[in-house]
């Protein structure tokens, strides 16, 4: 009965739709990322390792392309960009880095961790 009734309705609301002329425009299916970060900020311009351990201060939110080429601890492994320069970069071990995959190009955005004599990098997203 309840379905008798909802097609009425449907129906009903049909034929009002197309003497009233109004028509509905299919949008095409676009599949899009969602993005969970807050909106409206932009992210650093990727730059290169010997850039960034030449110019970029200690805390700084850099962007950087390349790949993970080495493990050398529990948590911390070697990045290569493009060019062929490395840092040691250092992956959070309470987040998930399962879609890291070793030789893997990669754009990771991370802050940069300087003390007396190293740079390093603490990755905060790798994609």
């Amino acid at each position: 009965m309840l379905l008798r009734k909802t097609i009425k309705s449907l129906a009903a609301l049909s034929v009002a739709m197309v003497i009233s002329g109004a028509t509905v425009a299919a949008e095409p299916v676009v599949s899009r990322s969602v993005s969970t970060a807050p909106q409206g900020f932009e992210e650093p311009a990727p730059m290169t390792i010997k850039t960034l351990k030449a110019n970029a201060k200690d805390k700084a939110l850099v962007t950087l392309h390349g790949r993970f080429v080495e493990r050398v601890e529990k948590d911390k492994y070697t990045f290569q960009d493009i060019a062929g320069d490395t840092i040691l970069a250092e992956l959070d071990e309470e987040k998930n880095w399962s879609h890291v995959r070793k030789d893997k190009v990669m754009t990771v955005t991370a802050e940069v961790d300087r003390d007396l004599g190293s740079v390093e990098i603490d990755v905060i997203q790798a994609k």
